[in-house]
């Protein structure tokens, strides 16, 4: 599985494969384009690669092999529909965590996801002194990360504690339950102990992570 190097590897009809495609699915600047001219939600492929790195399934050629029906590791894009990274996350609990149920598998999987991320280009750039910048520098930059990694360009963060913050997460797409995996893992290697994180959900697509640790 070829490494992204940031160019963009799937434009609209780069290839014959694209041009067989409908119009909706189309990806081009970090939409998908639809045929009413409706914009639906992407990721980057920056979350998939930290999902698959994390999981230890990035060159995993019995797994790449069942996932090709939606993801086509040997023709990467720098943007994907959300629902490609959902049905991602939901095989990779069904191979990594097949005893949890699918809330506490993609709780973990959010887990994998963190630490895969760290193992990427850019989250070996952005993370690089980690254990030394503590969890409070690293919740206040986590609306620049979900910007560029998750293509979330609205989050913000507020502190109403000395430990303790909200992250809003407006235009939310996905599942909750693998952000709340990202957040924990996250602030505990950054060195909070005992992290609780509730999720508030103000409507479908927006949603507020309450964040405190000791």
């Amino acid at each position: 599985m070829s490494e992204n190097t940031g160019q963009n590897p799937g434009t609209v009809g780069s290839s014959a494969a694209d041009e067989a495609r409908p119009l909706q699915e189309y990806v081009y600047r970090g939409r998908t384009i639809t045929s009413n001219g409706e914009d639906t939600v992407t990721t980057t492929y920056n979350s998939l690669e930290s999902l698959l790195k994390g999981a230890d399934l990035y060159d995993d050629g019995a797994f790449l092999t069942e996932i090709l029906p939606f993801f086509n590791s040997m023709h990467l894009q720098n943007d994907y529909k959300v629902s490609v990274y959902m049905e991602l996350l939901d095989r990779i609990c069904d191979w990594r965590f097949p005893n949890l149920t699918r809330e506490m598998g993609r709780e973990e999987a959010g887990r994998l996801t963190f630490r895969g991320f760290r193992r990427t280009i850019l989250g070996r750039v952005v993370l690089a002194s980690l254990g030394m910048i503590g969890p409070e520098r690293l919740i206040k930059l986590a609306p620049s990360l979900f910007k560029r990694v998750v293509d979330a360009p609205d989050c913000s963060v507020k502190q109403t504690g000395p430990y303790s913050y909200i992250f809003d997460y407006p235009n939310a797409s996905g599942t909750y339950e693998d952000k709340i995996g990202i957040f924990k893992e996250a602030l505990e290697q950054a060195g909070a102990g005992n992290v609780q994180c509730e999720v508030k959900i103000l409507t479908s697509r927006h949603w507020e992570f309450w964040l405190e640790w000791k």
